[in-house]
């Protein structure tokens, strides 16, 4: 049976005739087609700008650069990546961002600069990551520690606490508060103090104070040590009013309160 015949025939039965597919050129060509008039009518895909991410307790929640150097709470870094649209030809799929878990640790990095200016008082203040004492915190901190008679002479350099201690380690608050315990209990084995000026809110969290506590709490230390809460150097020094609270919660401290 010729060719032409079959065809009449299987067009008569209904039968779907098999037609040879397209060269590759061809197929390339009604792919481009379809997907250029499926992108000029279909809206735009939608990318998320960031992950779900869990809130972190008030005290530690993330400050603007503008704040960045007067407080350590900028340490609070968001593990989230957010995707870029990149304008195509032909739309693509948005990359997913990470996921940080529900309930999982926030990260923190921050430096804490510990003194003992006398034999009997401790003193921590919190710093952004890599920050230092300046010369008006110091000068600030002598004046505070003359006040109440515990400066004899000359402030020394500040130690410095940094966590975390090295890339990659541990950096949740539960971690720096084992730590920062280690290094208390560590001093007050080997040059026992009284008293702990704990200054700044990264400190008291460091030590155990939670959302509630206010300047002038004091927290039980090892031993029979005390912290005192009290506001950052850098808090005092933007904000004069905050040594008056200051100045109330260390009075105790001064040789004429004994």
């Amino acid at each position: 049976m010729d060719a032409a015949r079959r065809d009449l025939y299987l067009t008569a039965l209904g039968v779907v005739r098999y037609r040879p597919r397209p060269a590759h050129g061809d197929a390339a060509a009604v792919c481009a087609e379809v997907s250029q008039q499926q992108f000029a009518t279909d809206p735009a895909p939608m990318v998320p700008s960031s992950a779900a991410v869990p809130p972190v307790p008030a005290a530690l929640s993330p400050v603007t650069e503008v704040e960045r150097s007067e407080s350590p709470l900028a340490a609070l870094r968001e593990q989230t990546r957010t995707p870029v649209a990149v304008t195509r030809a032909v739309p693509e799929i948005p990359p997913e961002p990470a996921i940080v878990p529900v309930g999982a640790p926030a990260a923190l990095a921050f430096r804490i600069a510990c003194w003992q200016p006398a034999p009997d008082l401790l003193v921590f203040d919190a710093l952004p990551a890599g920050g230092w004492p300046d010369r008006e915190r110091m000068a600030l901190l002598s004046n505070m520690l003359r006040a109440i008679g515990r400066l004899p002479g000359p402030l020394a350099a500040a130690e410095v606490i940094d966590w975390p201690p090295f890339a990659g380690a541990d950096a949740s608050l539960a971690g720096a508060r084992e730590s920062l315990a280690l290094f208390v209990a560590g001093r007050m084995a080997t040059a026992p103090f009284r008293w702990l000026l704990a200054l700044g809110e990264i400190s008291w969290h460091c030590l155990g104070a939670d959302s509630g506590h206010t300047v002038g709490t004091e927290l039980a230390l090892a031993g029979d040590a005390r912290a005192i809460l009290l506001p950052g150097l850098a808090d005092m020094l933007a904000v004069p009013a905050r040594k008056a609270e200051t100045w109330r919660a260390i009075r105790q401290l001064a040789p004429a309160a004994n």
